[in-house]
């Protein structure tokens, strides 16, 4: 689990992407948004693709697991950020799961933070090939090894207990605009 003071995003300036709204498919609107900022960032092509897959997968993740749905049509909601400093891109995304999945997804990223790039895309392949376990999953379940796989550090995630029964989840990545050796 990440150390809370890696959540002081939006302390931070230059916040360039907050989308705070409903998350359905009207959000991909931001994504030619996401796109000019990045360019204009000036960033090698590589890492400008995984900041824009981590953007889009920290979308998906939001419209299909949030839990405050009474309905899977409901339109979850959840936060977006996407902030630069001098030295690195942060992406951000919090919204709400159930309690009984907090284990779950802490299992999962734990997981994926432990292993190395190459076992990472061994294992991305190697679940391709399978259904997804998960029969609440709109997804082929390849959201989190997708993102563990684009950033070149560990995915930072906390959760929070929220009202009863729900805990707010927290996910990060940090891009090094220097490539994220």
């Amino acid at each position: 689990m990440a150390k809370p003071e890696s959540f002081d995003i939006l302390t931070k300036p230059n916040i360039k992407i907050l989308v705070k709204q409903v998350v359905d498919e009207n959000t991909r609107a931001s994504l030619s948004k996401l796109r000019s900022i990045l360019s204009a960032e000036e960033l090698p092509r590589g890492l400008t693709t995984a900041i824009f897959s981590v953007f889009i997968e920290m979308i998906n993740n939001v419209r299909m697991h949030s839990a405050r749905r009474k309905v899977k049509s409901d339109a979850p909601l959840g936060v977006l950020l996407l902030g630069s400093d001098s030295n690195a891109i942060y992406v951000q995304s919090v919204n709400v799961v159930a309690n009984g999945k907090v284990s779950d997804i802490d299992t999962k990223l734990g997981r994926m933070n432990s292993h190395i790039k190459k076992e990472l895309r061994k294992y991305y392949k190697h679940r391709r090939k399978f259904e997804n376990p998960n029969r609440e999953s709109e997804g082929a379940g390849l959201g989190l090894i997708e993102i563990a796989k684009r950033s070149k550090t560990s995915v930072d995630y906390d959760f929070k207990p929220s009202i009863e029964g729900y805990s707010l989840f927290t996910m990060c990545v940090v891009f090094n605009k220097g490539g994220n050796k």
